[in-house]
């Protein structure tokens, strides 16, 4: 069982985060098209690198976190911290989504 939590007052997520991707575990199981059969997940929490950009279904030296999996110019942790999903290149990030410590540390942050 894997959990995402928010932060009251903070809007942080947190959660447990295994693999050290900067990817939650919860985010890296739960199903991204609940609509489609079966899980449509391509990230797995016990693989720091499960995936690459432009949709890349394996290992291409980069953290889950820091790749762009749809290729849409957003990494993967900045999608699932604003709440888009990062395997649909049409979910775009909003640009009013804050960058928060979980962010900084997989590299996503400019601050």
């Amino acid at each position: 069982m894997t959990f995402t939590a928010v932060v009251r007052g903070t809007g942080r997520r947190t959660g447990i985060e295994r693999d050290r991707d900067g990817l939650l575990d919860n985010d890296e199981a739960r199903d991204l098209v609940p609509d489609v059969p079966g899980i449509q997940n391509p990230f797995r929490p016990d693989s720091f690198d499960a995936t690459g950009n432009n949709g890349l279904l394996v290992a291409d030296g980069v953290s889950d976190g820091q790749n762009d999996f749809d290729n849409d110019g957003q990494s993967n942790a900045a999608e699932f911290a604003a709440g888009t999903n990062p395997a649909d290149m049409l979910a775009i990030t909003p640009p009013h989504a804050t960058c928060d410590q979980h962010l900084r540390t997989a590299g996503d942050c400019d601050a």
